[in-house]
């Protein structure tokens, strides 16, 4: 059987892990790129503030790969056949997950006044306070040309699928049960 793997990408708060929890409940192993380098963070004692962990995962691209991130989720879940990977940022991720095994990438988007207020509710202390005009700077961060940095603009636009999320959880699920039944 070969592997399936659901790469899901999106801007902040766009309901990324909320999607890939209702895949892990249906058997699927969830790796998230942007755990792993808070776990890196976390490791090298840096504060896992959006920024640092910016310039982090950028310093990973450069001294390993553009892929690096994407490689070691693949690599930490190589035994599993069905398999989510969440906070994709990098076309050099999506081109090593897509020769991993059967990949689809799928966009998740909302309502910029929806994913703040998304933020402010998860509670991360650089992100209580934020601004629309303050996370939508911080967004433009992640748009880089450079193939070692952030380039979310040109992930989001190789997706083979979008789903809005600007409901209620159980939407988001009721989405993501109906794409997910056409790929199995």
């Amino acid at each position: 059987m070969a592997k399936l793997i659901i790469g899901i990408t999106g801007p902040v708060a766009s309901g990324k892990d909320t999607a890939a929890n209702y895949l892990k409940q249906k058997g699927f192993a969830h790796v998230s790129l942007s755990q792993i380098i808070r776990a890196e963070a976390r490791r090298q004692n840096i504060t896992t503030t959006r920024k640092n962990l910016i310039k982090l995962g950028n310093q990973l691209r450069r001294a390993h790969g553009p892929a690096v991130l994407a490689q070691f989720a693949i690599e930490r879940v190589k035994r599993k056949n069905k398999i989510v990977v969440t906070s994709i940022r990098s076309v050099a991720e999506v081109e090593h997950l897509r020769k991993s095994g059967k990949f689809v990438l799928v966009k998740l988007t909302a309502d910029p006044q929806l994913r703040l207020r998304r933020l402010k509710r998860r509670g991360r202390k650089d992100e209580r306070w934020l601004t629309l005009a303050q996370m939508q700077a911080r967004e433009r961060l992640e748009q880089s040309n450079d193939p070692n940095a952030l380039q979310l603009h040109k992930v989001m636009a190789m997706a083979d699928k979008i789903i809005e999320d600007n409901g209620t959880k159980e939407a988001l699920y009721q989405k993501i049960k109906d794409f997910q039944t056409t790929l199995e």
